[in-house]
């Protein structure tokens, strides 16, 4: 009966075994892959099906492939089999996540780690129907060992996930998924250029700039008053004034011989006891903003910004040196300085929050990025591209007159050929099959209306602002299915990402988290629109103590009925399973399988799979009616399973 295994590349390998004449070790028969997670690769059965001289389109004519959708669905594939079976010549049956670090984005715009999410708060997912980012609740989540991550790397922002955990790509006119170990540099994947929030009202914008400003410069004292420190007077006074306008009692500004600064006090039990109760008065490493001022309107988070940057945010704007560079055999140069906005803090946590809540109007920042000074350890993200800059300067701005008249003079010296950096991975093939569509030639497209399609093909991609111009164009003389999907890109707060570097994760985690997100099946992490992982659904639809009976009982009924289809047709059946970690062992090997004494009895052979060293896995017998206990190693090659 089934063979139990863990790595679904056993199960690529023998569905190419199976197809074997009876003299190489096959039964010259197909094969029906039950895929539970989405982890079916053809690439896979056509690199194994080649190293086996087989011919790759037919070994893969013979994969029937269904995927199962939940438990019940699961079930169901597998009861209407038989006709497949027959018709098909079936031999073989096949039953086959992200970081714990992670910044996960819930639908009131805080962000949670993997093990924070709570089912009743939804996620920020993506609509790929309409690109609009939406709410959405999370059915399953759990957690496992990895076997191995890797780092996805697009410079102002990264992620670690599992080989198999699946990313959204522009391929032609349709979002595909790709799995990350399919994914190579340069590559585009599907991120958030910005965050769609409907906040709610909190306290109001005068409120937020004030807390903002405190949890940068402020602080509660022992007596219960605040203490405001800053080294501008100015900027001391106005936050003062805003004090009174709060009918808060603040006192009057004193200098600090000490430290050379300047401090106002506020006396206020009830004040102090507000902040407490929305934990603002920690130390400097475990600052964060509450949760409530990252679900506020749009309006409430850039006061609270405005007030934050005034306390803890730089601007740098360097001296001006001159650029010498080569255009069309001519030497040309121009006047550059560097330029950009810097929020540093102690707290890793509070860095990650500023740089999402900037998120939210469209402006990108680099990653945390950890330095070491004499006071300490600090974490800093800066805003650097043009765009953001000005986006800053718009939405979020400075009281603070010196750092609002630097970042005024970095704006006007801003190149504008650099706004519009915002590539669309579009082929000009889809360009092409657009304007055919609407009757237009190439010379109209290149000489009359100045969209350079030979450029697109043999250089780079089109910028997004371009696009937008030639779809106006294109809009006046018709319209089309594919104009229609590329004007929702275009339209849309999505943006595509290069890829600048891919690498595996040496530091390794002991868990990876599994979510299901049903309906939208992605969800918003560390910037990027990610799939949901969807593994064992049987443990996604009977959760708990309270269910455990009810899905034991369906489990066997299930593998009966696949008993029964292994008897009557003669076909093997394995099944790849997950392993769980039992809190009651305290020596040896903690891992047990998933399913219990129903799914172990119903197996003939067990086996239990792990990683060896130097790339190899050591696969142990557990059970079996003739043989004794024993292990054996292995190698997973780009050709399939081999000897080491």
């Amino acid at each position: 009966m089934p063979t139990l295994f863990h790595n679904t590349q056993l199960g690529f390998q023998l569905a190419v075994n199976v197809q074997l004449p009876e003299e190489k070790g096959g039964l010259k028969r197909g094969c029906l892959v039950i895929d539970t997670e989405n982890t079916f690769s053809p690439t896979r059965i056509t690199a194994i099906a080649k190293f086996l001289k087989l011919n790759p389109e037919e070994v893969l004519k013979n994969v029937y492939v269904a995927r199962a959708f939940n438990a019940e669905h699961q079930m169901l594939l597998v009861e209407k089999a038989n006709e497949l079976i027959e018709e098909k010549n079936i031999g073989l049956i096949v039953l086959d996540c992200v970081h714990p670090d992670t910044n996960i984005i819930n639908a009131e715009g805080n962000i949670v780690k993997p093990k924070e999410i709570i089912m009743d708060n939804p996620l920020l997912a993506v609509d790929f129907d309409n690109f609009s980012q939406e709410p959405a609740y999370v059915s399953t989540l759990y957690k496992k060992f990895p076997e191995k991550l890797l780092t996805i790397d697009v410079g102002t922002r990264e992620i670690k996930v599992t080989p198999n955990h699946r990313f959204f790509v522009l391929n032609g006119d349709k979002i595909e998924e790709k799995f990350a170990k399919e994914l190579k540099k340069d590559d585009f994947v599907v991120g958030i250029k910005k965050l769609e929030i409907s906040g709610k009202k909190f306290l109001g914008e005068n409120w937020c700039e004030f807390l903002g400003y405190f949890l940068g410069d402020g602080s509660i004292n022992a007596n219960s008053s605040l203490t405001f420190w800053d080294g501008n007077k100015k900027i001391l006074q106005y936050y003062r004034n805003l004090a009174k306008k709060l009918s808060l009692k603040p006192r009057q500004i004193k200098k600090e011989k000490r430290k050379n600064c300047y401090y106002f006090r506020i006396n206020s039990v009830d004040l102090a006891d507000f902040l407490i109760s929305m934990g603002m008065k920690k130390n400097s490493k475990e600052k964060e903003i509450p949760k409530k001022i990252m679900g506020a309107t749009d309006k409430e988070v850039s006061a609270f910004l405005r007030g934050l940057f005034d306390a803890e945010g730089c601007v740098y704007f360097g001296k001006p040196y001159k650029v010498i560079f080569r255009r069309k055999n001519k030497t040309e140069s121009r006047v550059s300085r560097l330029h950009h906005i810097i929020f540093a803090s102690a707290s890793k946590k509070l860095v990650e929050q500023v740089k999402y809540a900037l998120l939210r109007f469209g402006i990108e920042t680099t990653k945390p990025k950890l330095s070491k000074n004499k006071l300490g350890k600090t974490y800093e993200i800066r805003i650097i591209d043009c765009k953001s800059l000005i986006n800053f300067r718009k939405f979020i701005g400075f009281n603070h007159s010196k750092k609002a008249i630097k970042l005024d003079k970095m704006v006007k010296f801003l190149n504008r050929k650099f706004l519009h950096k915002d590539p669309i991975p579009i082929s000009s093939e889809v360009i092409e099959r657009i304007t055919k569509k609407l009757g237009i030639s190439t010379y109209t497209l290149q000489t009359k209306w100045g969209f350079g399609l030979s450029t697109y093909r043999r250089y780079y991609y089109p910028q997004r602002t371009t696009l937008k111009k030639l779809i106006k164009r294109l809009e006046k003389v018709g319209n089309c299915e594919e104009l229609e999907f590329l004007k929702k890109i275009v339209n849309s707060n999505l943006g595509f990402f290069k890829i600048k570097r891919i690498s595996e994760v040496k530091k390794k985690t002991d868990f990876v988290y599994d979510t299901t997100v049903p309906g939208y099946e992605c969800y918003i992490a560390n910037g990027f629109v990610v799939h949901n992982s969807l593994t064992s659904h049987f443990r996604a639809d009977f959760v708990g103590r309270g269910e455990l009976a009810e899905r034991q009982q369906k489990l066997n009924r299930h593998l009966h009925h696949l008993q029964k289809l292994a008897d009557a047709y003669n076909l093997a059946v394995y099944i790849t399973n997950q392993v769980m970690a039992r809190p009651d062992v305290l020596f040896g090997d903690p891992t047990a399988p998933v399913g219990g004494n129903v799914l172990a009895h119903m197996s003939t052979y067990r086996l239990y799979l792990r990683r060896g060293k130097e790339g190899t896995r050591i696969a142990r017998l557990v059970d079996a009616p003739d043989l004794p206990e024993g292990e054996c190693v292995f190698k997973i090659t780009e050709d399939g399973i081999k000897d080491p």
